[in-house]
């Protein structure tokens, strides 16, 4: 496992964070290895816990009449390639594939994206928007 710098250590060295940030996983749970299947579930537990921990400071936004209904929210996620699959396949309504991901991974080109969106409030489907990753497969 690599060492990742401490909050200290990048305020020190000038990098502007949040220093109120709390990680969606601690290094202790990250420790451990995992097969492919474990890795999926992790991604998109992950991903579920920002989207929902965003949706709901949206929510209170328009409580607090600080935004409006109208207005969308955007999240930008930056992972490496395997992440583009892990994170969005299940919310897109696909099924975890760990038998094939070392494949789809090695035929990600690099600095590939991918868009999704939610399709609608009241639901928890999201769609792909822009994916020059999933090409006709998915």
């Amino acid at each position: 496992m690599p060492r990742f710098m401490t909050k200290k250590e990048l305020l020190e060295n000038k990098y502007v964070i949040d220093k109120n940030y709390h990680e969606q996983m601690s290094m202790v749970d990250l420790s451990h290895l995992e097969n492919e299947l474990e890795f999926y579930q992790r991604c998109h537990a992950v991903t579920a816990n920002i989207l929902k921990m965003h949706e709901q400071e949206y929510i209170n936004n328009i409580q607090q009449g600080q935004t409006s209904p109208q207005q969308n929210v955007h999240i930008l996620f930056v992972a490496h390639a395997p992440n583009l699959e892990t994170c969005t396949r299940k919310l897109c309504g696909g099924k975890f594939r760990p038998d094939t991901l070392p494949h789809v991974i090695r035929n990600v080109d690099f600095l590939t994206m991918t868009v999704i969106e939610k399709t609608d409030n009241n639901c928890e489907k999201w769609i792909f928007r822009r994916s020059s990753f999933y090409g006709d497969e998915f």
